[in-house]
């Protein structure tokens, strides 16, 4: 079904094509499969109809976001809850009047969700937080129905950090996965973890400022929230210091337990990023005075809501989000 969605692509006229698909993530690591984790690489397309067309369209959202945001409002003071699929259903003629051509509603902007605007918005831009590579995710996932699929999509080449086994690719008729390239697999995902791990260390305890330039964009943000002078910087250093410790307790190489040990050192970094967009979401919403109590962070269900809403964008899970929450502030 997913090679099927891929080839899709090209019927409905998409300025990029797929190049490459790998898999990678629990569904490599052991019996009990979470999400399924693909990883996706695209390529601009042939078609240069499409690849004009696209870029006219990204050239009418600059500036949108006034008029996403209008008809979200005009929705909630209606008693509806807003979403894409009611602003093309009611609006559409209003969308067409701004510059949207019907063509690009049904191919493009109909991938477009209220938290894209809702993003933009919160990083202070004047056009919805809305890529092809989002276009592409949604549009594979649409339809789909079994286990959670987290798809990665990369533009050309996916960068060196990022470990994968190659399952299918444009230039071939079939690629066969050896256990041989498992075990590689299991030995560069431990290695990159373990580099990320120290790197992060050596930012924040040693101020390495070159460690830092290494790090993933979001473990740097993380970096230069905690050494912010507040009391949300101090939860969140505090807290990432303990989960660096449980890290290096768990890591060692061993390829008869690689699996289960790439599992466990994974979920630790990925409680680390949750962390930071907790921290992130706080500062922009500028509500630590309202819930700081005698040096404290006061975790409440309230709040809880508040950050969840905020990042449904991420793909995450309500229980780890709130999990992380309950950790930070609650220890």
């Amino acid at each position: 079904m997913l090679l099927v969605g891929l080839g899709s692509l090209i019927l409905l006229s998409f300025p990029v094509r797929v190049s490459v698909v790998g898999i990678c993530g629990s569904v490599l690591r052991g019996f009990e499969v979470g999400d399924i984790d693909f990883i996706i690489v695209i390529e601009e397309s042939d078609d240069v109809c499409a690849v004009e067309e696209w870029k006219r369209f990204k050239d009418k959202l600059l500036f949108s976001n006034r008029l996403f945001w209008r008809l979200i409002v005009r929705l909630n003071e209606e008693g509806y809850r807003a979403s894409m699929d009611l602003i093309l259903d009611r609006y559409r003629d209003e969308l067409i009047g701004y510059g949207f051509k019907d063509s690009w509603i049904d191919n493009w902007l109909r991938w477009l969700r209220v938290h894209d605007v809702r993003e933009g918005v919160d990083r202070g831009l004047p056009f919805p937080f809305f890529d092809i590579e989002k276009v592409v995710e949604r549009f594979i996932k649409s339809g789909w129905r079994g286990k959670r699929l987290d798809i990665q999509v990369f533009r050309e080449k996916v960068p060196a950090e990022v470990v994968f086994i190659k399952i299918w690719d444009s230039k071939s008729d079939q690629v066969i996965v050896e256990k041989a390239d498992l075990k590689r697999y299991y030995r560069a995902e431990y290695k990159n973890l373990c580099e990320v791990i120290d790197n992060l260390k050596k930012a924040l305890v040693n101020n390495d400022f070159e460690a830092e330039l290494n790090l993933p964009p979001a473990y740097s943000l993380m970096v230069r929230y905690s050494n912010m002078d507040n009391v949300l910087a101090r939860k969140l250093r505090r807290y990432v210091l303990k989960k660096i410790e449980d890290f290096c307790k768990h890591a060692k190489l061993d390829d008869k337990l690689q699996m289960s040990i790439n599992s466990i050192l994974r979920q630790i970094l990925k409680d680390i990023w949750i962390s930071t967009l907790i921290c992130d979401k706080l500062l922009n919403m500028g509500i630590l005075d309202k819930v700081e109590q005698d040096g404290q962070i006061k975790y409440t269900q309230e709040l809880f809501v508040s950050v969840y809403k905020r990042l449904r964008g991420y793909r995450l899970k309500k229980d780890q989000i709130n999990r992380v929450m309950k950790e930070m502030f609650l220890s």
